[in-house]
Protein backbone atom coordinates (compact mmCIF):
# COMPACT_ATOMS: atom_id res chain seq x y z
CA UNK A 1 0.00 0.00 0.00
CA UNK A 2 1.46 3.07 -0.96
CA UNK A 3 0.63 6.86 1.11
CA UNK A 4 1.85 10.10 -0.02
CA UNK A 5 1.67 12.91 2.81
CA UNK A 6 2.39 16.58 1.86
CA UNK A 7 3.68 18.92 4.08
CA UNK A 8 4.75 22.73 4.00
CA UNK A 9 8.16 22.73 6.42
CA UNK A 10 8.83 25.89 8.35
CA UNK A 11 12.61 27.06 8.00
CA UNK A 12 14.89 30.01 9.08
CA UNK A 13 14.10 31.69 5.61
CA UNK A 14 10.01 31.10 6.63
CA UNK A 15 7.83 28.79 5.21
CA UNK A 16 9.15 26.41 1.94
CA UNK A 17 7.23 24.84 -0.89
CA UNK A 18 5.17 21.92 0.16
CA UNK A 19 7.14 18.52 0.33
CA UNK A 20 5.23 15.61 -1.22
CA UNK A 21 6.54 12.76 0.60
CA UNK A 22 5.98 9.74 -1.07
CA UNK A 23 5.54 5.96 0.75
CA UNK A 24 6.00 3.84 -2.41
CA UNK A 25 8.69 3.51 -4.31
CA UNK A 26 9.96 7.35 -4.71
CA UNK A 27 8.55 8.10 -8.31
CA UNK A 28 7.01 11.81 -7.82
CA UNK A 29 8.64 13.09 -4.53
CA UNK A 30 10.04 16.35 -3.90
CA UNK A 31 13.14 16.07 -1.40
CA UNK A 32 12.80 19.55 1.47
CA UNK A 33 16.63 20.09 -0.12
CA UNK A 34 15.33 19.89 -3.89
CA UNK A 35 12.33 21.92 -2.14
CA UNK A 36 14.22 25.01 -0.84
CA UNK A 37 16.64 24.94 -4.20
CA UNK A 38 13.47 25.31 -6.38
CA UNK A 39 14.77 22.03 -7.89
CA UNK A 40 12.75 18.20 -8.78
CA UNK A 41 15.15 15.38 -8.79
CA UNK A 42 13.93 11.64 -9.02
CA UNK A 43 14.09 9.96 -5.90
CA UNK A 44 15.65 6.42 -6.57
CA UNK A 45 15.73 3.98 -3.98
CA UNK A 46 17.89 0.57 -3.88
CA UNK A 47 17.74 -2.33 -1.15
CA UNK A 48 20.46 -4.78 -0.45
CA UNK A 49 20.39 -8.08 1.53
CA UNK A 50 22.63 -9.36 3.55
CA UNK A 51 22.85 -13.01 4.02
CA UNK A 52 24.76 -13.97 6.92
CA UNK A 53 26.19 -18.01 6.19
CA UNK A 54 28.16 -20.73 7.49
CA UNK A 55 28.71 -24.58 5.41
CA UNK A 56 25.43 -23.43 3.67
CA UNK A 57 26.97 -24.90 -0.08
CA UNK A 58 23.85 -26.72 -1.13
CA UNK A 59 21.51 -23.78 -0.65
CA UNK A 60 23.35 -20.79 -1.11
CA UNK A 61 22.60 -20.72 -4.57
CA UNK A 62 19.11 -20.82 -4.96
CA UNK A 63 18.83 -18.21 -1.57
CA UNK A 64 21.15 -15.78 -3.78
CA UNK A 65 19.09 -16.12 -6.97
CA UNK A 66 15.32 -15.80 -4.77
CA UNK A 67 17.12 -12.65 -3.08
CA UNK A 68 18.35 -11.21 -6.30
CA UNK A 69 14.59 -11.25 -7.26
CA UNK A 70 13.51 -8.73 -4.67
CA UNK A 71 16.75 -6.90 -4.30
CA UNK A 72 19.33 -4.67 -6.25
CA UNK A 73 22.21 -5.78 -4.23
CA UNK A 74 23.35 -9.00 -2.82
CA UNK A 75 25.85 -9.54 -0.32
CA UNK A 76 26.64 -13.11 1.39
CA UNK A 77 29.32 -12.83 4.67
CA UNK A 78 30.70 -16.47 4.72
CA UNK A 79 31.69 -16.86 8.71
CA UNK A 80 34.93 -19.11 7.41
CA UNK A 81 32.55 -22.11 5.70
CA UNK A 82 35.02 -25.23 5.37
CA UNK A 83 33.05 -26.08 1.46
CA UNK A 84 32.37 -23.88 -1.27
CA UNK A 85 29.64 -21.22 -0.27
CA UNK A 86 31.83 -18.39 -0.78
CA UNK A 87 32.05 -19.81 -4.55
CA UNK A 88 28.55 -20.49 -5.22
CA UNK A 89 27.02 -17.72 -3.72
CA UNK A 90 29.44 -15.33 -6.01
CA UNK A 91 28.81 -17.72 -9.03
CA UNK A 92 25.18 -17.00 -8.25
CA UNK A 93 25.36 -13.12 -8.38
CA UNK A 94 26.60 -12.12 -4.77
CA UNK A 95 29.20 -9.98 -3.57
CA UNK A 96 30.70 -12.04 -0.78
CA UNK A 97 32.59 -11.16 2.28
CA UNK A 98 34.40 -13.95 3.61
CA UNK A 99 36.49 -14.79 6.76
CA UNK A 100 39.05 -17.13 7.30
CA UNK A 101 37.99 -18.46 10.51
CA UNK A 102 34.35 -18.98 11.92
CA UNK A 103 33.67 -16.65 15.00
CA UNK A 104 29.43 -17.05 15.30
CA UNK A 105 27.18 -14.83 16.00
CA UNK A 106 29.59 -13.73 19.15
CA UNK A 107 32.11 -12.29 16.89
CA UNK A 108 32.69 -8.52 16.95
CA UNK A 109 33.76 -5.61 14.95
CA UNK A 110 32.76 -4.02 11.72
CA UNK A 111 32.97 -5.21 8.20
CA UNK A 112 35.17 -2.87 6.64
CA UNK A 113 35.77 -2.82 2.77
CA UNK A 114 32.39 -2.96 0.78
Amino acid sequence: MMSTRVRTPVTSAGRAKPVVEDGGNGEGATLLVDSLAGEHRKVVRTLAVVIPAYNEGLVIGSVVLQARQHADHVIVVDDGSLDRTAAIARLAGADVIRFEENGGKAKEGPIIGL
